[in-house]
């Protein structure tokens, strides 16, 4: 194989990765946002493909186009860890920002079970979802806390973006009473504020007569 051609197969390996990279890590925006993170086939693809994908076909690349045995790391361990970030770390990233600015609906949830590890806390929550129906969930939080410092059993107050569920952050691991009884039928989240109902509402047409 020329040298021509080594140089071209590698470029549209390159370019190949890119694009998917973008595609599974929803910096290029196909879907909306919501549907995207309910969408686990195409989360679990990010994972995979970083993981098990490019290494396998970076070895192979380098094989054909007959990379020096000390550059070869660079397609099956640097190209995949910079994918990893792409389309793990983004979107992981992306959703907590997207949450943080957006107007977020405040529900009460029991804490089933937490998970503390070396780089990752998530607590195992139940609670109502919109149809009063029962839910389990993992949630990560949105605030740095350490999950094997709360109590199974007992109340926190859970975040999720207005008409989209999938978006959803523990938002107070340990509310204080006063919060809690803001949120006593759901309380709304804006600007890092909870709110209950009654002063969201009345926030909400201040802020319509402020633009009249």
């Amino acid at each position: 194989m020329s040298k021509r051609y080594k140089n071209k197969l590698i470029t549209f390996y390159l370019l190949l990765v890119l694009i998917l990279d973008f595609f599974t890590g929803s910096v290029i925006e196909i879907f909306p946002l919501c549907e995207y993170y309910s969408n686990s086939k195409l989360i679990g693809l990010g994972f995979i493909l970083p993981i098990v994908v490019l290494p396998i076909t970076g070895f192979i690349v380098a094989l054909v186009v007959g990379v020096k045995k000390s550059n070869r790391f660079f397609y099956y361990l640097i190209v995949p860890f910079v994918s990893f970030f792409i389309t793990v770390g983004i979107p992981s990233i992306k959703k907590k920002h997207i949450v943080k600015t957006s107007i977020c609906v405040i529900r009460k949830a029991e804490i089933v079970n937490t998970f503390s590890g070396k780089n990752t806390q998530t607590v195992d929550v139940k609670f109502q979802d919109e149809k009063n129906k029962y839910v389990r969930k993992e949630l990560r939080f949105i605030e740095r806390v350490l999950a094997r410092d709360l109590t199974v059993g007992d109340t926190l107050l859970i975040m999720y973006v207005e008409d989209c569920m999938e978006m959803m952050y523990v938002c107070r691991a340990k509310p204080t009473r006063e919060e809690l009884n803001k949120c006593k039928d759901d309380g709304y989240y804006l600007d890092e504020i909870i709110y209950s109902k009654e002063e969201f509402k009345t926030i909400l047409t201040s802020d319509r007569r402020s633009i009249k």
